[in-house]
C-alpha cells in the first residue's frame, strides 16, 4: 500500500496527468486512491460527485490545460460559472474542454495582456475597466453568444458602483477604459461604454439606458435597488398574511398624554437617551432641561411631536407630502442639535455596524420607489409596518433615524384611530435583532411578529392616570434591560 500522506499526488484534490507521472497514476487508481474525472484529469476525492469537484477546482483546470490564459468577459465580470456551466478565458487558440458540469470555452486571442491582472501564477484576469469593454463586444457567432452579459447588467454594475463610490469613481473607469481600448483596438466599444456611463451621470441623454436603476440615477432620482427588492420581500409578506388591528379611543386628554410620555421615553431609550422616569417626567411635564444633559431635548422634543394631534393626523397624499413632512419632524426633533442638520437629509453614506445604508444621492429616489408598496398595502396597521422599516433600513438623516422612523408607523395608526406599537426598553434586543434579520437575511417574519408583539403589549396598558400606566409597565417589565428579564403581556 502507498504512503497517502507521503504521495504529492494525492494531497491535492486535482491531479493532472503528464508523461511523467502516468505510472504512478496508473499506480494510485489500481490502489483504490485515485478516479478518473475526465481525460488527464483525476482526484483523490472518492466520495464527492465530479460536478462539485471539477466546479471547486476549475480554475486549477484552467491553469493546467490553458497556461498563460486571460479570465475575460463575463466571467471577469462575475467571477464564477454561468448558471448553464459555462467559463470564459481568452487564448491563443478557440477551443473548448467540456468536463462535467462544466465547460470551459476558450476565445481567440492576440493575447495582449493590457489591462490584466497577474492571477494565480500562470493566468491573468480582465480588470474592471477590460472587462467592460469585453462585454460590449459584438457576438458574431450563436455558439458563444453568452460570453458577454447583457447590456443591463452592465448597468446595474455601473450605477452599483456610482452607488458605493460616487460619480468619480464612473469618471475614472472611463478615463482607464479610454486609453485601454485604444491600446486594445476596442475603440467601438469605448464608445457605448462611454454613452452608458455619460448617461448615468446626466451627461448624455437617457435614451440609450435599458435599466430603470440607471435611468433613474439619469433623472436625479436614483434609488438603491438591493433596498427595493428587500422592500418588496415585506410587502409581499404583509400582503400574504393578517394581523388583527385594535381601535384606540382616549378617553381624556390625559390619558393621551400618558401614553405620549410613555412612547417618547421608550423610543428614546432604544437610541440610547435614557433617563429616570422622575427626570423624564421634569423634562416634559416640568419644563426642567438640565445643562449637563443636552439630550433632554430629544425626548421632550419626540413628546411634542406626539402630542401635536394635528400633526400626528395627518395622512401621507403622496411621494412629495411625505418627503415634506419627514423633513419638517426631523426638524423639530433634532433642533436642539444644529450638527445634525435638523430637517437635511444626510450628505455623507451611515453606517450601523456591517451595514452600510443608502447612499444620500439615492435616499430620495428610494424613499419615493419604497412608497409605491406602502400604497399598495392600504391596510393601516400593515402601512405602519412598512413604513417603518422603509425610514429605517433609509436611514435618510444623520442622526434621529429610528425615533422618526418609530414616529411616522405610529402616525399612521393615529390617524385611523388605532393602537400604537410601543418597543420597551425590555425589548429592544428583539426589536433591533428582528430589523437586523431583516437587513441581513431578508427575512421579514422576526420583525413582523416583534411589532405584533409590541402592539398586544401597548394595547394592553391602563394610560388613564400616570400611577396606573406605571404600574401596569412594571408588571409587563417594561423598564428591565434585555439581560434582566422577558416581555410580560399583561
Amino acid at each position: 500500500m502507498i504512503d497517502k500522506l507521503a504521495n504529492p499526488l494525492i494531497v491535492n484534490e486535482i491531479v493532472i496527468g503528464n508523461k511523467d507521472n502516468s505510472y504512478k497514476i496508473a499506480r494510485l487508481i489500481k490502489e483504490g486512491l485515485l478516479r478518473k474525472l475526465a481525460p488527464k484529469i483525476y482526484t483523490s476525492n472518492l466520495g464527492d460527485t465530479p460536478e462539485r469537484i471539477i466546479l471547486r477546482n476549475h480554475l486549477n483546470i484552467i491553469k493546467a490545460f490553458f497556461p498563460g490564459a486571460i479570465i475575460s468577459h463575463r466571467s471577469a465580470l462575475e467571477a464564477r460559472p454561468t448558471s448553464d456551466h459555462y467559463f470564459f478565458i481568452s487564448y491563443r487558440n478557440a477551443t473548448h474542454l467540456k468536463l462535467s458540469g462544466l465547460t470551459i470555452v476558450a476565445l481567440k486571442s492576440d493575447m495582449n495582456i493590457e489591462g490584466t491582472n497577474s492571477f494565480m501564477g500562470d493566468l491573468f484576469i480582465s480588470n474592471r475597466e477590460r472587462a467592460f469593454l469585453e462585454n460590449l463586444q459584438q457576438t458574431k457567432t450563436s455558439t458563444i453568444s453568452n460570453k458577454s452579459v447583457s447590456q443591463k447588467e452592465i448597468e446595474k454594475k455601473l450605477d452599483q458602483i456610482c452607488q458605493i463610490h460616487g460619480e468619480e469613481a464612473l469618471n475614472q473607469i472611463r478615463d482607464v477604459a479610454r486609453t485601454l481600448s485604444v491600446e486594445l483596438s476596442m475603440e467601438p466599444e469605448f464608445r457605448k461604454l462611454n454613452k452608458i456611463i455619460s448617461a448615468i451621470l446626466n451627461t448624455h441623454p437617457s435614451s440609450v439606458l435599458l435599466t430603470s436603476e440607471a435611468r433613474a440615477r439619469h433623472l436625479n432620482m436614483s434609488y438603491d435597488p438591493v433596498r427595493i427588492e428587500r422592500f418588496d420581500v415585506l410587502f409581499k409578506y404583509l400582503q400574504e398574511n393578517e394581523f388583527k388591528s385594535l381601535l384606540k379611543t382616549f378617553v381624556t386628554p390625559k390619558e393621551f398624554e400618558n401614553q405620549c410620555f410613555y412612547e417618547a421615553y421608550f423610543s428614546n431609550y432604544i437610541e440610547g437617551t435614557r433617563f429616570e422616569i422622575s427626570e423624564a417626567v421634569e423634562i416634559i411635564f416640568e419644563g426642567k432641561l438640565p445643562e449637563s444633559r443636552p439630550d433632554a431635548h430629544d425626548i421632550l422634543g419626540t413628546y411634542q411631536l406626539l402630542t401635536n394631534k394635528t400633526l400626528m393626523g395627518i395622512k401621507i397624499k403622496d411621494p412629495a407630502h411625505f418627503i415634506e413632512l419627514i423633513k419638517h419632524h426631523h426638524k423639530i426633533l433634532l433642533s436642539a442639535h444644529p450638527h445634525a442638520h435638523p430637517g437635511e437629509f444626510k450628505e455623507k453614506r451611515n453606517q450601523a455596524g456591517n451595514t452600510l445604508f443608502v447612499e444620500p444621492s439615492a435616499v430620495i429616489g428610494t424613499l419615493v420607489k419604497g412608497l409605491e408598496n406602502y400604497y399598495l398595502l392600504q391596510d393601516p396597521l400593515k402601512q405602519s409596518i412598512y413604513l417603518m422599516f422603509l425610514i429605517a433600513e433609509v436611514h435618510p438623516f444623520n442622526d434621529g433615524n429610528g425615533r422618526i422612523a418609530r414616529l411616522f408607523m405610529n402616525s399612521i395608526l393615529f390617524s385611523h384611530n388605532l393602537e400604537k406599537i410601543i418597543v420597551p426598553n425590555v425589548f429592544r434586543d428583539d426589536y433591533l435583532g428582528s430589523l437586523k434579520k431583516l437587513t441581513m437575511k431578508n427575512d421579514p417574519v422576526p420583525f413582523v411578529r416583534t411589532m405584533i408583539r409590541c402592539l398586544e403589549f401597548s394595547s394592553k396598558i391602563d394610560y388613564s392616570t400616570f400611577e396606573n400606566a406605571t404600574r401596569d409597565l412594571k408588571l409587563s417589565n417594561a423598564f428591565l434591560e434585555p439581560s434582566e428579564g422577558k416581555l410580560i403581556v399583561i
